[in-house]
């Protein structure tokens, strides 16, 4: 689940394509997602996605997901109340 782009006021906003970062745990690597702001709580969201014991494959995921971030930020929408039915 996404919850949108950070606000103007979080230090996160302009940097879209570099949503993640590596973290070690022990011997393990995590790759930690951001996921935007939940609008409920106001609180930021981040994902983590287990990365094995490589940091190479780490990077690997890290950039697949910075792709797949900006694909999704990139695609358009159409507005279901200004939307005419075809």
């Amino acid at each position: 689940m996404t919850f949108g782009l950070p606000p103007k006021s979080s230090p996160l906003h302009g940097r879209w394509l570099t949503m993640t970062y590596i973290v070690q745990r022990k011997s393990r690597f995590y790759v930690v997602a951001y996921d935007g702001i939940d609008p409920i709580t106001g609180r930021e969201h981040r994902r983590w996605h287990p990365a094995g014991h490589s940091r190479t494959d780490a990077e690997a995921i890290a950039t697949n997901l910075d792709l797949e971030l900006a694909a999704a930020d990139t695609s358009t929408t159409a507005d279901p109340l200004t939307a005419t039915p075809g």
